[in-house]
């Protein structure tokens, strides 16, 4: 799941293939973007709420323009399912995470691949920009979390410790 930033609209992704927007005061479902192909895995919403971004089981992550309902875009490249998604902090740029094992950097509106982040041994499940948006984190089936300099595709550092899976980060707000 996902909140808009107001705090007042949460979207969920299930297995039958729709995404929901809820309304958090009355819990009732606003809308629901349906006939999407496969389970959905991720969801973002951008900085200023008005786009979702869904990742799915058909190796795509989808744009959604919120205000008509309609798919603005699809981020094609993948070779396995995409289960995290997620927009730098100016809304600029997108992030996905796959199965394919690694991670890719796209232009969010004209849906080019900016770069590929490579180097985890495993299905890429969790992804995250720093606030400054400079930072990218993924973290991964491999049991690591890398840390990489943005649109230069660089790995910084391996964060090692876990004992399974990595299947969610935050980066702190302060960026630390």
């Amino acid at each position: 799941l996902a909140f808009a930033r107001d705090g007042r609209t949460i979207a969920t992704g299930s297995n039958d293939t729709t995404a929901a927007l809820w309304d958090v005061a009355t819990g009732q479902v606003r809308a629901r973007l349906a006939g999407q192909p496969g389970p959905v895995l991720a969801l973002a919403f951008s900085p200023d709420s008005k786009s979702l971004l869904v990742g799915r089981g058909d190796h795509t992550a989808r744009l959604w323009d919120l205000a008509t309902r309609k798919l603005k875009a699809t981020f094609e490249g993948h070779t396995d399912r995409v289960n995290a998604v997620a927009f730098s902090p100016d809304g600029q740029t997108v992030v996905t995470g796959s199965n394919d094992n690694t991670a890719r950097l796209w232009n969010a509106a004209t849906r080019e691949c900016l770069g590929v982040l490579e180097g985890h041994g495993r299905g890429v499940m969790a992804v995250a920009f720093s606030p400054d948006g400079r930072m990218v984190a993924t973290g991964s089936h491999d049991e690591t979390v890398m840390l990489w300099y943005g649109l230069s595709g660089q790995r910084k550092a391996i964060l090692r410790g876990h004992s399974s899976s990595v299947f969610t980060l935050a980066y702190a707000p302060d960026g630390r």
